[in-house]
């Protein structure tokens, strides 16, 4: 088992140690500094659960930086040692190309993910490395859940934010359903009749297919071909689906027949 000074020390992918002072590097810590073996990261970055870093410096990609294990053992990224020895060791961007249940296709490359495509052409090796879930700061025991785990564990946040959505609309649509049924019971009322839903289904049933009872203005400058779709657009354009004029039908079925005015209020003007 490492020392307590040993393992605080961390190591590039070439097994050399990371010096505090090293280039364009900022301070590696470990991860996990209570752990045999624990990957590096930056000061200032993320560790993740599956051995890599995420940049914190804006772009949000994913590192391989160090590891307290010059051999890197896991639970470090010792295949990464593959990567192309035109990376520098202490800093390797690592791209994921795609996922497949809990894993996913990770590929080196410097600076962009075309590294993915050439792995497809069989000119870049893929690593596959577990999902992450937990981030956490270097050496921080409080650690964050991001949902990508495949065990189930948790919701990730845009599962989070569509229960949350979901449920506000369903609370909407019921608030909206309240309020019309109690405009129609106090209507009816007023008008001491009986209590009657049907202008409510005529009226969203109107809403939903407008063309069921649109009429057409016809003026002069109507070409032939607007007036003969004016005249037609009662038997044409009758788009309601079958089990929306079913529910239509039953619905007025029950009302007392319609008088002449009604009829004339649904005709082409």
């Amino acid at each position: 088992m490492h020392s307590p000074r040993s393992a605080a020390l961390c190591f590039n992918l070439a097994g050399k140690r990371i010096a505090d002072d090293t280039p364009n590097i900022q301070p590696q810590k470990p991860c996990d500094p209570s752990a045999a073996v624990s990957h590096c990261c930056s000061q200032g970055d993320l560790c993740t659960s599956n051995g890599l870093c995420i940049d914190n410096g804006g772009d949000g990609r994913f590192t391989a930086q160090g590891c307290t294990d010059p051999r890197w053992q896991a639970p470090c990224r010792g295949e990464l040692r593959g990567c192309p020895s035109s990376i520098t060791a202490d800093y390797v961007p690592v791209w994921m190309c795609r996922s497949i249940g809990g894993t996913a296709d990770f590929c080196c490359d410097a600076t962009d993910a075309r590294c993915c495509a050439a792995a497809l052409e069989g000119n870049a090796t893929l690593y596959s490395m577990p999902l992450w879930g937990d981030v956490w700061h270097p050496g921080d025991a409080a650690r964050g859940y991001l949902g990508n785990d495949s065990d189930g564990g948790g919701l990730s946040l845009a599962d989070k934010v569509t229960v949350a959505l979901s449920i506000l609309f369903g609370v909407l649509a019921v608030f909206i359903g309240s309020l019309q049924l109690r405009y129609i019971v106090r209507e009816s009322k007023a008008r001491g009749q009986p209590v009657s839903f049907v202008p409510l289904i005529r009226r969203q049933i109107q809403l939903w297919f407008p063309s069921r009872h649109q009429g057409h203005r016809i003026n002069a400058r109507d070409n032939a071909g607007a007036v003969e779709m004016a005249n037609t657009s009662r038997e044409e354009e009758s788009t309601v689906p079958l089990i929306a004029q079913d529910i239509y039908d039953s619905a007025v079925s029950e009302e007392q027949p319609t008088t002449e005015n009604d009829e004339e209020a649904f005709e082409v003007e």
